[in-house]
């Protein structure tokens, strides 16, 4: 594992904002016909991206085709500076310490040799397929209710049996679904469009109106978690948001919620779980 780690760094440190000429070989998602034993097991995919990375396409064309096969992967985008940009991404970077490239990212947030460590894209598909043969300990249902003032969120969280450590962090994040703008900080930059290969082939060498999905707009937790006891099998956590606060209606906003180990440094996502404004 240490080998293939050291294998895929390597490719990141080579392929930053350039064009993929070859793909990594990589395991097919094999997805468990019987899981009704199991609590349900969402991956959580967070890419590292900007306007200016003009192989950042391919990275939002790989995430939104393992999105539409497997119902339980989501994803969140961390953009690194202009109007799509949230201060969240910055913790988390300062908190990995790590030098950043576009487009890789985190699948679940996975350590190799004690820290979280980036992909490339490409191998997105594969950790994937990986997570969700994995079992998971940690539910997660999210509610939601709209006031006159507030955006109130709930959420349930739960296991089937008591945890070796029953105290964890719940994360909530409020993502806008889709945003598209024109001009400086929407436009996406396009490596792709003179290759007839290239999802994106023909459509500029900058697009405009590109739709950015899933954009970090508001952290309803604290940056590293909220603390929860899972001791007596199950806990609660609530929280809301002034409507005024939000720049567009709340039917444009996702939760995403994750649960971690508590940590001095960035854990691994035990669960998450998605929920769209009704």
């Amino acid at each position: 594992m240490k080998k293939f780690a050291y294998f895929v760094f390597s490719i990141v440190l080579l392929s930053a904002c350039t064009k993929k000429d070859s793909m990594i070989g990589l395991p097919e998602i094999k997805v468990e016909e019987e899981q009704s034993a199991r609590i349900e097991h969402t991956i959580l995919i967070e890419p590292t991206v900007s306007v200016n990375c003009g192989a950042c396409p391919l990275g939002h064309h790989e995430i939104e085709q393992i999105e539409d096969s497997l119902d339980n992967v989501t994803h969140m985008s961390h953009y690194l500076f202009g109007p799509l940009y949230h201060d969240y991404t910055s913790y988390l970077m300062e908190r990995i310490n790590k030098t950043i490239y576009t487009p890789i990212g985190h699948v679940n947030r996975r350590h190799e040799g004690g820290s979280v460590v980036y992909y490339p894209i490409t191998s997105f598909k594969g950790l994937v397929g990986n997570e969700i043969n994995e079992s998971t300990n940690v539910g997660l249902e999210i509610a939601s209710n709209i006031t006159e003032s507030d955006l109130s969120i709930s959420v349930d969280v739960f296991s089937e049996a008591l945890l070796s450590n029953p105290n964890l962090m719940i994360s909530l994040i409020l993502v806008e679904k889709s945003v598209v703008g024109m001009g400086t900080g929407y436009d996406q930059r396009n490596y792709g469009n003179t290759d007839p290969n290239h999802p994106y082939y023909g459509q500029g060498s900058s697009i405009q109106g590109f739709e950015h999905t899933n954009v970090i707009r508001h952290v309803l937790s604290a940056y590293e978690g909220d603390g929860i006891d899972l001791s007596s099998l199950a806990s609660n956590w609530t929280g809301n948001i002034a409507l005024s606060e939000l720049e567009k209606q709340p039917q444009a906003y996702r939760v995403i919620a994750f649960v971690s180990e508590s940590s001095d440094i960035v854990m691994p996502i035990i669960n998450a779980a998605t929920h769209d404004i009704p």
